[in-house]
């Protein structure tokens, strides 16, 4: 992905509980972590705030990736036992995948893994040939139902792998934002690969994120955001191509294990948190428009659906004056952009969740 640099918000913000030895300015950090670039913008805070930051990203990076042998997602879908003691971070976002299956009726399915692996999405992103492979076969996906997470542990059937592909990065940038503000921060904005989190005080006008057209690879729009998270789901990244002139994607749907054909090319949702957003993104593109626009306006999120035949439908709930979330409608994003909600175009990287 192309992720445009972090600008400072024009406008003031009050100085209110930064601390004696605060920043008492906008500051940017930006750091290479999990497969791709986490940039942070931020008002005030403690010097070690860039600090405390950067070591959360990396631990989530240690924890979630299933592209690192050592990582703790990798150590429990080696285990077999049924019954694995984990980390109360790899504890804390499967059990919000597993949340996540089963308020999507089970559209967000975090028991793909060997599905994406079999269509050809079985390492590094960065390290995947484009050779033309098989067009991937059907196969059952298990689903998360046997699956429980509890007093730090996780329960499930041997042989069942997880995976936090579509909720890994919102849920980092969720917890890098509340890192920030637990550092005396008054103002921040994380994107991780273009899952975006916002929050404290609002800059004049609100965090401006620009949405990537899915077609033209402009963009399409702008989300305006005083608080909450923005994330997109496409099938026009990670891909590679199939025997037949086509191509395979890693948005697989788990009522037939394949790569999503569900007519959707593109989901942008905003949410109360980053993690919500990419989960409710992901599960509404492999739903398709009709039972995704469901999902979404049953979570009470809003979204845009760009469809393969180039029609553009908006999604959720209504936007009504007042809102922590704005759409506006335009071609290029402006001074006061902070990231966009582009999916990664770089791959999943080495520390990825995937």
């Amino acid at each position: 992905m192309r992720t445009l640099e972090l600008l400072s918000p024009d406008g003031p913000a009050a100085h209110r509980g930064a601390g004696p030895h605060a920043e008492r300015t906008w500051w940017r950090h930006r750091i290479r972590a999990m497969g791709t670039v986490v940039d942070v913008v931020a008002f005030g805070g403690a010097p070690e705030a860039r600090t405390r930051c950067e070591a959360l990203i990396r631990e989530c990076e240690t924890s979630w990736s299933r592209f690192r042998d050592d990582s703790h997602l990798s150590v429990l879908n080696r285990s077999q036992r049924s019954c694995v003691p984990v980390p109360e971070l790899l504890e804390l976002a499967l059990s919000r995948a597993v949340i996540a299956w089963a308020e999507t009726d089970g559209w967000f399915d975090p028991t793909v893994l060997d599905a994406v692996v079999a269509a050809g999405y079985d390492r590094d992103f960065r390290e995947l040939d484009q050779r033309p492979r098989p067009a991937p076969e059907r196969r059952i996906v298990p689903g998360a139902g046997d699956v429980h997470v509890s007093r730090g542990h996780v329960v499930r059937p041997v042989g069942v792998h997880l995976d936090l592909g579509g909720i890994g990065k919102g849920l980092a940038a969720d917890l890098a934002v509340r890192e920030l503000l637990g550092a005396g921060v008054e103002s921040a904005a994380v994107s991780v690969g273009g899952d975006v989190r916002v929050a404290g005080r609002v800059p004049d006008g609100g965090w401006r994120i620009p949405v990537a057209d899915a077609f033209s690879g402009g963009w399409a729009r702008t989300v305006v955001l005083d608080a909450g998270g923005v994330a997109t789901s496409s099938t026009q990244v990670r891909r590679w191509p199939d025997e037949a002139g086509g191509w395979i994607h890693h948005l697989v749907d788990p009522t037939t294990g394949c790569p999503s054909n569900s007519g959707v090319r593109s989901v942008t949702v905003a949410a109360d948190e980053a993690w919500w957003a990419e989960v409710l993104a992901k599960a509404a593109l492999v739903a398709g428009p009709e039972r995704g626009g469901e999902l979404i306006e049953r979570a009470g999120a809003v979204g845009w659906c760009s469809a393969d035949d180039g029609g553009e439908i908006r999604v959720g709930v209504p936007v009504r004056p007042g809102d922590a979330c704005r759409w506006e409608t335009d071609r290029g994003p402006d001074r006061s952009e902070v990231a966009p909600t582009r999916p990664d175009r770089t791959g999943s990287g080495r520390g990825a969740p995937g």
